[in-house]
């Protein structure tokens, strides 16, 4: 499966002599809990699909559909990215891959629950229904919030994705899984000071 990550140069120096598995304490969002609370279910879920290796504490991220193209396009992304960002195009064994929709992955990272995804008038009124139970039943609501996460790898359009952003997670990255490397990323801008 191809798939491509976006990685800074010390990963990408890491990833061509040796697998990288990812450090999740270098993220900006470590401190959040919602954050950690997603990949943990992210993390155990994917444990039950892919064998975890002994190294790996969470997934590494990657694009395997975005915009409804297959190319990641560099131009959309060039503006998030710090300078020297590597985008590295990873041809993974299929098995080593989950992938999700990446507008569904809101749903685990803001903590709501993704319902009636075909049906538009039936998820509005049920987010009344929801946001009551949520109130009155706090543990029932969390119980059907978390069952509901999983349509994050059903990958068809739906109420809430367009279905075109499809994201990959796996434990790592082999240097003998790199196809391509391009450097890219935002230029650096002088202060005006």
């Amino acid at each position: 499966m191809i798939i491509t990550t976006i990685q800074s140069q010390e990963v990408y120096n890491i990833c061509k002599e040796q697998p990288f598995y990812t450090d999740i304490t270098k993220s900006e969002y470590y401190d959040w809990k919602d954050f950690i609370e997603a990949y943990n279910w992210l993390s155990s879920v994917m444990e039950t699909k892919i064998e975890k290796p002994f190294q790996a504490q969470y997934p590494i991220w990657g694009w395997y559909r975005y915009n409804g193209k297959y190319k990641l396009d560099l131009r959309q992304h060039t503006h998030i990215y710090p300078p020297n960002s590597y985008a590295i195009t990873l041809d993974i064994p299929d098995d080593q891959v989950l992938l999700s929709d990446y507008e569904s992955w809101h749903a685990v990272l803001n903590k709501f629950v993704l319902h009636d995804l075909y049906n538009e008038s039936d998820y509005d009124k049920n987010d009344d229904y929801y946001d009551k139970l949520k109130e009155t039943d706090p543990n029932k609501y969390y119980e059907i919030m978390v069952q509901s996460w999983y349509h994050i790898f059903d990958l068809k359009p739906n109420v809430f994705s367009s279905g075109t952003e499809i994201q990959a997670t796996f434990w790592k990255i082999d240097p003998q899984w790199i196809n391509k490397v391009r450097k890219f990323g935002s230029k650096e801008t002088k202060d005006d000071d």
